[in-house]
């Protein structure tokens, strides 16, 4: 007999390094391992976010080249289940019983209830194939047992499951099934499956893993379901509190394990035997995905009367997973191909189980991994449970990637993200010699669940182990081949990633000696540009300097050295670069061009030497960049000497020796330093010690001006700038006095910062292609902060000085107002003996430094006469002079910028906490003064390195305590200041004492209106998790690369507001015109940016406007001075739905709007913000970005608060506004209490920390996106099938679409449309993505050998009336002709400017369209080409709203209408799919396409239900006929949800039930055309009157407590209730799609709308699609 952890010990069972000692383990190794609830990691899971990730995971690795798989059965949607395939499986009847495979659940006879939870809690269709078997065997009297095999993922679950659940008499109240499993987890997860499926019925579970357990097994039970291990439902029935009299079922999950050990063979004869003994007629049911052939014969005679289902066991080697071998000589080589070759292909991975079979194996294997610097956890079955739990649920949470197991993990645990299984120990029985094959199937099969792909790599050692492999390679008849141990590029290469990695690696080659544009005749550039799709542009610093000569000299000029550390700005084609790495210099380049950039990653991809940084210069923290310089050498240095102390040498591996200052570590003692004077003294030391970066660049002028500000300041840690310019700029630049006052506000400044130098001329003829004006390179050499010109401060003198030049040529005095009357600049320029009338461009830098410390003494002399302040006058004016002479020991001090080395951090650390000391609350402002004044310098003090945080001085860094715990304790720990700067996006500045980081609040996600044309939310869902993960690998990216304002971990989107007006200019942003498609995918959306974590968001979501923001300008009126007073019904039923979708996602922010509701402006509006926290919602409220300001100084007058932005701000923090958008400058703390100061603190530093700014570097969240997550394949895949899914067909008449390849060989296209990037993209994307394919370059690749001609040039801006004859002509000549027309954010509206009429922007943020036509140009192009041309015509529209294409509808010559929307990075090959018949268009509007007569409406009338006079706002409400205005308003003139497709569908109720407070329809969608196609179905409700009104199709009646009987119409004229999209369906094939109807309260409700405050009672019609006729009835009663 077993003992009690005997039932426990089944995964554990060669989890021993002797097993022979351990047949009888102490009894307590058992009970308590299963006490409590349910582990963490074991709660129900995501089934959706989970799947989307594997499915981003699996397709980085890219294991397989399998082709597509089919499409996916809706049945096994849901749960991601794995059909068996087309392989065999037998089935064995054991009588005569006929039983027949079900095709649908209602075939097995199944309660209605149960139904009701397979269908909206399970989400099936239909059974899967092992279901379709096994259900009914089970299921059919007279009930016989069965034993059953079925491949992980298949639904075998759902078979017990739904077995037992169909056996339970619910008027029992006794236990009647009962499921036994080998461990806790399994229980967990079968209970929780259970509870699922039977929701509605009902019935009845308890389990042995149940919080309550041990109270349970004292009391008797009653539960009609019992789930549990063998020890513990044994102890159950020897207690009598499990009564197994009127148990009819009885289940063995895992039933080989359960069969196979000799303890739990014997329990499960004795449990069978006591069962059968109280109930003959027993039904036993053995499931498992293994049955070797032992114990398969053991189980029949165990059960001789089942029926049968078994796998052939070469079939049971699940494909998906591609299986290796790794022959290592020695047992050590194993460690050694771990640390080389497989961990760091982890970290580009997804997570890693390493199995090994004993538990020392574990611990010892972790140490070593561990002592080397690896992250990871193992577990083994000798932790206790608390340390179990935890690393599973770090491990399932992706805090940690990698995990090393003994087999307790090989069974019941399930991480989707697992990717690769290692088996450093090959699996064996206990004696160890013979393969343990099912053991080997669960271990592998722990990696590519739910059908994603993976990759298990052995390791061998020795003879046995090799026989071990092939044994198990025979058993399964599947293939696994060798990969040499230490051949890194083949051992990589089954994973297909990259050869580089993060572990040190050879040598590296030298500089590649010819740059890719390295080319001396000017057509083969041009044609090299050509082929990157790079285009060169009119300014110097954007062409390419190709010359040798010139190149070296620059280096020459610059004095680089070897070990030099350089930041090269700018590297374009990577020619400079080459010179710099000849040259021996430390390169980091920072190229904004994402085409260069991808150039020079693959040029210099084995030049340790180079580290690159894509992105713009004026974007990154450059404080961070210098720091991630010197971190650089430390590596190399670092690598050297481990390769020189490998080889017995000191030798540079890189063919670099690093200067020793670079890597200097801190001596003993060094951190403890910060305090005083030695401190200062440490800094000053560190600071010297640090060698200075220098900068070579070439840009054009606007971006060299905004980089020379930015560097200037940085002249302690930068020696010098060398800056390739136009030769005029670097003339005026480098002169003393240039005299120009267009160059005199960068010129005192230059000046004050360095001193500059011209050093030579660069012919123009020397650049591809050449521009128009000569080059030069200038040198500024940067002043240490102490060595210059004194000034009081120099935020303040720099402010001074670009005032001063604000107003050219006007006296200085009235150019420095605000920042001073004039009197006061009148009075400081007397007495430092100037003119009153002088201006700006006649001081010199050193009279600017007199006027800013005259203007000074000014300032404190008026706050000592005015506010009483106790402070005396700094200087008189012979003191001054005498700053002014001695700078040095004048200057006030400030804190270093650049971040240094571990030493420095650590010694500015300190200093910073000492210096930066504040009092408190009432000290911290004497009088009123603003922010602006208080602000310190930016990135005046780094944060402390890692290694310096105290967490037990810092518990916020403390991630083990609760995120409100922390937030408690920083906001106790910080002054009033110091909150304050915490409430700003621009950036959130850094605490340094407190180790605060700083953080930029503002980045913009994807917006796009042709989403909600997809009417698919899992897409959305998806989407939006790329997404998410896209900006988290950036944020990582920022991070690690040094950014010290780091971005992307938050996002202010998504838009949500529902469109009311087709006028709007921002409707691009948004989900529609409809609030539960608006609603659902806010939700999505959300979920899917900010990940399903828990504790942790993995970017922020900022859901915006809120309230009523849905107009830009319209005849004078604003989105700054519009008042919105909206019925309180449609705030209701329309403006807060899809808020509400934001609330139930737990959205981090909302962004309260411009505009004003109900006379107050939305961010200082406490109706609408604490109506927000009356939700429930805890997240914070960010204003819209200068929205205070425009609020206070926006017409009309008199201005909200007199003006007075101080009190403006007061009031928006006071309503409910925790964090400003780029205008925080004006908030006076005095103005608020503590508590709403501590209020607003709070709410944004919960958002901060549950973004993981404050968790130290091992314990940081979603650390595994890294650069590889940034754009993936699958990234483009989702686009791809958004821009398929969201194309609309608006028109086609017969033949004119799709257009046959074959056919044509001659194709015009036309329209500027076509051709131009930036059109694609809408108003917000950010950086072009790196492949944006345009309509032109899709449909010449869909055509590869048809001519595709199109009339414009790269970049459509001379676009003119004189193309019309030749579009005419090339149309008439063509086959076909494609016509794009459309519309234009006004996001780029000045590149437009000079002569394209045809792309004229007219609408966007801050710009409403007047007019719904297209513009004249495009109307008179197109009535010309259908006029002059006699072929087939088919127009594209590229656009943001709707467009009146009335007179294009009506037109015969017009074959086809797609809309495209905005199409983005992929649309363009989605768009060509369609046009040429690869695939169906399946979008359908979101928005109703209105005719012109409906602009006669006003853009300030927000109604949205008709009245007389008034015709009412979207599909929902909207009744021309109620309009009484000067012309007729006419119908829409495609209604929302309009699509065409290349078939037709038909659809037809196949049931209408009503149970359980809800009506649930599910209809059969077939399709009756000829071409394969997909479709979104979507359900509409109409009102038709009373219940007695005969109504289409089946009826059902449904109980609405409240209903109005009294009211006999609707307010509604119809309304969208749901919609569901189906696969791809085949000619005459058929689909199911499911809908429910709730019946409860609120927005929900499929009733709300109907009526106020109640819908009528009645009866309502029900269609399937706008094209599709009513075919049921819903009667509502009381």
């Amino acid at each position: 007999m077993a003992t009690n952890g005997s039932p426990t010990r089944w995964a554990d069972e060669v989890d021993e390094e002797h097993p022979q000692q351990e047949q009888q383990p102490p009894a307590a190794a058992v009970e308590d391992s299963d006490d409590d609830g349910p582990p963490p990691g074991f709660e129900k899971p995501s089934a959706r976010a989970a799947a989307a990730a594997a499915d981003a995971l699996a397709g980085s690795l890219k294991v397989s080249e399998e082709p597509p798989v089919d499409d996916p059965d809706l049945s096994i949607r849901a749960e991601r289940l794995i059909d068996d395939g087309p392989g065999e499986i037998k089935t064995v009847v054991a009588d005569s019983t006929m039983y027949t495979s079900a095709k649908t659940f209602e075939e097995l006879g199944l309660s209605q209830e149960l139904l009701q939870g397979l269908y909206t809690e399970m989400k099936f269709e239909r059974p899967s194939r092992i279901q379709a078997q096994t259900l009914p065997m089970i299921l059919t009297a007279p009930y016989r047992s069965l034993i059953a095999q079925a491949h992980n993922g298949s639904g075998k679950t759902t078979c017990f499951t739904l077995g037992m659940l169909g056996r339970v008499d619910t008027q029992l109240q006794a236990p009647q099934a009962l499921c036994v499993c080998p461990t806790r987890e399994l229980v967990v997860q079968n209970q929780m499956v259970l509870e699922r499926m039977g929701k509605f019925t009902g019935i009845t579970c308890t389990s042995t893993a149940a919080a309550d357990y041990a109270m349970s097994r004292r009391t008797r039970i009653h539960d009609q379901v019992i789930i549990g291990t063998h020890g513990k439902l044994r102890d159950w029935m020897q207690k009598r509190v499990l009564d197994v009299r009127s148990i009819r079922i009885l289940v063995f999950d895992e039933a080989d394990e359960m069969l196979k050990q000799d303890a739990f063979a014997d329990d499960t004869v004795r449990m069978i035997k006591q069962l059968r003994a109280a109930n003959p007629q027993i039904q036993i049911l053995l499931f498992s995905a293994t049955f070797n052939e032992r114990v398969k014969r053991f189980a029949q005679k165990i059960v001789p009367d089942a029926n049968q289902v078994f796998i052939p066991k070469e079939e049971l080697s699940l494909d998906v997973i591609k299986q290796y071998r790794v022959y290592c000589p020695r047992g050590a080589d194993k460690v050694k191909v771990l640390k080389d070759m497989i961990f760091p292909l982890c970290e580009k991975l997804g997570q890693t189980i390493i199995f090994v079979r004993t538990r020392e194996t574990a611990r010892s294997l972790h140490a070593v991994m561990e002592k080397e610097g690896h992250k990871c956890t193992s577990i083994e079955g000798g932790m206790d449970k608390q340390a179990r739990d935890k690393v599973v649920k770090e491990f399932r949470d992706g805090t940690t990637k990698i995990l090393i197991s003994t087999d307790v993990l090989s069974r019941g645990f399930d991480v989707t993200q697992v990717t690769l299984v290692i088996n450093f120990d090959v699996p064996v029985e206990r004696d160890l010699q013979t393969p343990a094959f099912e053991t080997y199937l669960h271990r592998i099969g722990r990696s590519g669940r739910f059908g994603r792909k993976g990759a298990a790599f052995n390791l061998v050692t020795g003879d046995s182990e090799r026989r071990v492999v092939d044994e198990i390679q025979a058993y399964f008849k599947h293939d696994i081949p060798e990969v040499p141990f230490d051949d890194e590029d083949q051992f990589v290469a089954p994973g297909q990633q990259p050869a580089s990695s993060s572990a040190p690696g050879p040598a590296a080659p030298a500089v590649p000696a010819v740059g890719w544009l390295w080319e001396k005749k000017s057509a083969d550039t041009r044609k090299r540009l050509q082929q990157a799709d790079i285009k060169p542009k009119k300014s110097l610093g954007q062409n390419f300097m190709l010359d040798d000569g010139v190149l070296s000299s620059i280096v020459e000029a610059a004095g680089v050295q070897p070990g030099d550390l350089v930041l090269e700005i700018g590297p374009g084609t990577g020619n400079l670069t080459r010179h710099l790495l000849a040259a021996g210099a430390l390169v980091t380049a920072v190229e904004k061009d994402y085409a260069l950039s991808d150039r020079l990653k693959e040029e210099f991809a084995a030049v340790p030497q180079l580290r690159l940084i894509c992105g713009d210069i004026l974007r990154q923290d450059l404080p961070q960049v210098l720091a991630g310089m010197h971190l650089h050498a430390a590596e190399l240095a670092q690598r050297a000497q481990q390769a020189g102390a490998a080889e017995g040498g000191s030798g540079s591996s890189d063919g670099v020796e690093p200067r020793q200052q670079d890597v200097q570590q801190p001596a003993a003692g060094e951190q403890q330093a910060g305090q005083g004077g030695p401190a200062a003294q440490q800094q000053q030391q560190a600071r010297q010690q640090q060698p200075k970066v220098k900068v070579v660049a070439n840009l054009p002028y606007y971006i060299t001006k905004d980089c020379l500000v930015q560097m200037l300041p940085l002249g302690d840690s930068i020696s010098d700038l060398y800056f390739m310019l136009q030769d005029e700029v670097g003339v005026r630049l480098t002169q003393a006095d240039p005299g120009a006052a267009d160059w005199r506000s960068m010129n005192i400044l230059t000046l004050y910062y360095c001193s500059p130098r011209y050093l030579f001329r660069i012919d123009r003829r020397k650049y591809h292609p050449a521009p128009k004006v000569h080059g030069c390179v200038a040198r500024f050499q940067l002043t240490p902060p102490e060595q210059r010109l004194g000034v009081p401060s120099e935020a303040g003198f720099v402010a001074l000085v670009k005032k001063a030049f604000s107003q050219r040529r006007k006296v200085a005095r009235n150019s420095l107002r605000p920042l001073y009357e004039p009197e006061e600049v009148a009075a400081a320029l007397s007495a430092v003996g100037l003119s009153e009338d002088a201006r700006a461009q006649d001081l010199t830098l050193k009279q600017f430094g007199q006027l800013a410390w005259a203007l000074q003494r000014q300032d404190e002399q008026q706050r000592q006469d005015g506010a009483g302040a106790v402070q005396q006058q700094r200087q008189d004016a012979a003191a001054e002079q005498s700053h002014l002479g001695q700078a040095e020991a004048m200057r006030p001090r400030r804190p270093v910028v650049v971040p240094l080395l571990l030493l420095a951090l650590l010694l500015l650390a300190a200093v910073c906490r000492a210096e930066d000391q504040i009092q408190q609350y009432t000290s911290d402002w004497v009088g009123e003064y603003p922010l602006k004044d208080l602000m310190p310098p930016k990135n005046s003090c780094p944060v402390a390195a890692a290694a310096a945080i105290n967490v037990a001085a810092w518990p916020w860094y403390n991630h083990a305590l609760s995120i409100d715990a922390r937030v408690d304790a920083l906001l106790k720990a910080m002054t009033t200041k110091e909150k304050v700067l915490q409430l700003q996006t621009q950036p959130a500045q850094a605490v340094p004492r407190l180790g605060v980081p700083a953080f930029g609040w503002w980045v913009e996600c994807l917006h796009n209106i042709g989403w909600a044309a997809a009417f698919d939310d899992a897409l959305v869902l998806r989407t939006a998790t790329e997404i998410g993960d896209a900006m988290r690998a950036m944020y990582n990216k920022v991070v690690r690369e040094g950014q010290l304002v780091p971005l992307f971990s938050n996002c202010f989107g998504p838009h949500v507001h529902i469109v009311r007006d087709p006028r709007w200019g921002r409707l691009c942003e948004t989900f529609g015109e409809d609030p539960l498609v608006s609603r659902n995918y806010a939700a999505a959306f959300v979920r899917g940016l900010q990940g399903s974590n828990g504790t942790y968001i993995k970017v922020g979501a900022t859901c915006k406007h809120f309230l009523n923001n849905d107009l830009e300008s319209w005849k004078g009126t604003t989105r700054y001075t519009f008042d919105a007073r909206p019925d309180v019904r449609d705030v209701r039923d329309t403006w807060m739905v899809p808020f509400e979708g934001c609330v139930e996602a737990k959205a981090q922010s909302f962004m309260c709007s411009y505009n004003r509701y109900w006379g107050i402006t939305s961010c200082a509006n406490p109706l609408l913000l604490n109506g927000l926290r009356s939700w429930g919602w805890d997240g914070h409220v960010t204003t819209d970005c200068n929205a205070l300001k425009q609020a206070t100084y926006k017409p009309p007058k008199p201005y909200m608060n007199n003006g007075n932005l101080n009190k403006t701000f007061a009031d928006a923090f006071k309503a409910g506004t925790d964090l400003v958008c780029n205008e925080s400058y004006s908030l006076i703390p005095s103005d608020l209490t503590q508590a709403e100061l501590d209020r607003a603190t709070r709410r944004v530093l919960r958002a901060r920390m549950r973004m993981g700014h404050f968790n130290l570097p091992g314990a940081q969240p979603f650390a595994n996106l890294n650069d590889q997550a940034i754009s993936t394949q699958q990234y483009a895949n989702t686009a791809l099938e958004l821009g398929r899914k969201s194309i609309v067909l608006l028109k086609n008449l017969p033949g004119a679409l799709p257009l046959s390849p074959a056919l044509l060989k001659k194709l015009a296209v036309v329209g500027p449309f076509a051709n131009v990037k930036e059109y694609l993209l809408g108003k917000y994307y950010g950086a072009t993505p790196s492949e944006v394919i345009t309509p032109l370059a899709a449909i010449r690749s869909a055509l590869p050998g048809a001519s595709v001609t199109w009339g414009g040039d790269a970049t459509a801006l001379k676009w003119t009336t004189a193309h019309e004859a030749a579009d005419v002509a090339r149309c008439q000549a063509a086959d076909a002709c494609i016509l794009f027309l459309g519309s234009r954010t006004a996001k780029k509206a000045a590149s437009s400017a000079g002569g394209n009429p045809y792309d004229q922007p007219f609408e966007g943020e801050g710009t409403d369209r007047e007019t719904l036509k297209l513009n004249a140009y495009q109307d008179k192009l197109w009535k010309a080409l259908a006029a002059r041309t006699t072929k087939p015509l088919v127009v594209v529209l590229v656009h943001n709203g709707p467009i009146d294409v009335s007179a294009l509808q009506a037109s015969p010559r017009v074959g086809a209408i797609l809309s495209a929307w905005y199409p983005g990075q992929l649309g363009s090959v989605a768009l060509a799919d369609i046009l040429f018949g690869k695939v169906s268009p399946s979008g359908r509007t979101p928005l109703s396409w209105y005719k012109e007569s409906y602009t006669q409406m006003p853009m300030t009338d927000i109604r949205m239900r008709a009245s007389p006079g008034y015709p009412g706002r979207t599909y929902r409400y909207y009744k021309p006929a109620s309009w009484s205005g000067a012309q007729p308003m006419e119908a829409p003139l495609y209604e929302f949800g309009h699509g065409l497709s290349y078939t037709t569908f038909s659809t037809s109720v196949r049931s209408l039930l009503a149970y359980a407070g809800a009506a649930h329809i599910k209809v059969t969608v077939k399709n009756t055309g000829t071409f394969r196609a997909d479709t979104a179905v979507l359900a509409f409700l109409r009102y038709l009157g009373p219940s007695t009104t005969a109504g289409p199709g089946p009826r059902t009646t449904v109980a609405l407590s409240g209903c109005n009987a009294a009211l006999g119409s609707s307010e509604l004229v119809k309304r969208l209730v749901g919609y569901q999209r189906t696969p791809q369906l085949a000619a005459g094939a058929s689909a199911t799609v499911s809908f429910q109807l709730d019946i409860g309260g609120g927005s929900r409700s499929a009733w709300a709308g109907f009526g106020d405050p109640a819908p009528p009672c009645g009866s309502y019609a029900m269609r399937f699609g706008v094209d599709q006729p009513e075919n049921a009835t819903v009667v509502v009663t009381l």
